[in-house]
C-alpha cells in the first residue's frame, strides 16, 4: 500500500476510536455486553456492498460502518443515553444556541433571517416556562425535549470539524491531521447521529414493512419516555432564571463584543456546566430523599 492509503487508513482508525471511546461514554454504568456487541455487530453490516454498487469503496463504508453503529447504540441503549433535562438545562441551551448562531452563521446569507425567526418560537417558549411556571402536558414535554436535541444537534453541528470527514472521501489529497482531531471528531460524530436517529424517530412515519400500528408503538415508547426525562419537579425560581440569563448572555455578549476567549472554548465549557449542575442537584435530592426515608422508618435508624 502507498503511503496515502496508509495515512487514511490510519486516521480512520483514530475516528473509529474515537467513535468507539464515546459509546462507552455514553452507556457507562450500564454494561449490557450483548447489545453492545450486537451493535458492534450492526456495524459490520455497513461494510457490504450495495446491490447496485458496481465499484466498492472501502473508505465510504468505514464511514457508514460508524454510522449504522451509532444508529444502533442509539436504539439498543435508548434508557441509559437519553438524558434527564429541565427549566434550566433549556435556557442555558438556548442562550448557547443563540450565541453560536449569531458567532458561525453568515450574516448574508438569506436563509438567517428566516431561521432565526424560526428558532424564536421554541426559544421564546424556553423563556416562558423559565418565569412563568406551569406543569407541561405531554405534548410541550416532547416539544421541548425535542427542541434540546435539535440545539444539542445544531451546536455539533456548527462546532463539527468537516475537514476530518476528507479522509473517508478524498483520493487526490495528501491528508493530514493530528490524532486528537480525528479522536474527537469520532466522538463528535456518534454524539450527533445518536441525537440525529431520536429526533428522526419522532417523525412517525412506518418503515419498509412495517405496520402503523408498531411504528406508532414505538413512536409511544419514546415520547413516553421523553416525558420521564422532563424533569419539572423542581422548577426554576425567578431569580436562578435572571442569573443565568444575566450571567451567561452578560458573558456570550462579551465575547461576541471584545473575543476575549474561543468561542468554541467558551460554548464548550458552558454547555457542560447545566448537565454537571444538574447531575449534583439530582445527587443531592437523592440524598434527601434518603434521609427522609430512614427518619420515616425507626428501624432504618437505630435503635431508640
Amino acid at each position: 500500500m502507498d503511503f496515502q492509503t496508509v495515512e487514511r487508513l490510519r486516521l480512520s482508525g483514530w475516528f473509529g476510536a474515537g467513535v468507539l471511546l464515546q459509546a462507552l461514554f455514553l452507556v457507562r454504568g450500564s454494561w449490557d455486553w450483548k447489545r453492545f456487541f450486537g451493535s458492534i455487530l450492526a456495524g459490520f453490516f455497513g461494510m457490504l456492498p450495495g446491490k447496485h454498487e458496481h465499484e466498492y469503496d472501502a473508505s465510504f463504508h468505514i464511514l457508514f460502518s460508524f454510522g449504522v453503529f451509532s444508529v444502533a447504540i442509539a436504539n439498543f441503549f435508548r434508557d441509559e443515553i437519553l438524558p434527564k433535562i429541565n427549566e434550566a438545562v433549556l435556557l442555558s441551551y438556548s442562550l448557547t444556541f443563540l450565541f453560536s448562531f449569531i458567532s458561525f452563521f453568515n450574516h448574508g446569507n438569506p436563509l438567517y433571517g428566516a431561521f432565526l425567526v424560526l428558532a424564536s418560537f421554541p426559544m421564546a417558549g424556553v423563556l416562558f416556562i423559565a418565569f412563568c411556571k406551569t406543569r407541561l402536558n405531554f405534548f410541550w414535554k416532547v416539544f421541548f425535549y425535542s427542541w434540546y436535541m435539535c440545539v444539542t444537534i445544531l451546536l455539533g453541528l456548527f462546532q463539527f470539524r468537516y475537514g476530518t470527514l476528507s479522509v473517508f472521501f478524498s483520493d487526490n489529497i495528501l491528508i493530514r491531521g493530528d490524532t486528537w482531531g480525528y479522536v474527537s471528531s469520532g466522538m463528535a460524530f456518534l454524539y450527533l447521529v445518536v441525537n440525529a436517529t431520536y429526533l428522526f424517530e419522532l417523525i412517525p412515519i412506518p418503515g419498509k414493512h412495517q405496520t402503523w400500528a408498531d411504528r406508532m408503538r414505538e413512536w409511544h415508547e419514546l415520547t413516553s419516555l421523553m416525558t420521564q426525562r422532563y424533569d419539572d419537579d423542581e422548577q426554576l425560581s425567578y431569580m436562578w432564571a435572571a442569573l443565568i440569563i444575566l450571567l451567561q448572555g452578560g458573558l456570550y455578549f462579551l465575547d461576541y463584543r471584545y473575543r476575549f476567549v474561543d468561542a468554541n472554548i467558551l460554548m464548550t465549557t458552558l454547555i457542560l456546566l447545566p448537565m454537571v449542575m444538574l447531575a449534583w442537584e439530582e445527587s443531592a435530592h437523592a440524598g434527601v430523599r434518603a434521609r427522609r426515608a430512614a427518619g420515616q422508618n425507626p428501624a432504618a435508624s437505630g435503635p431508640c
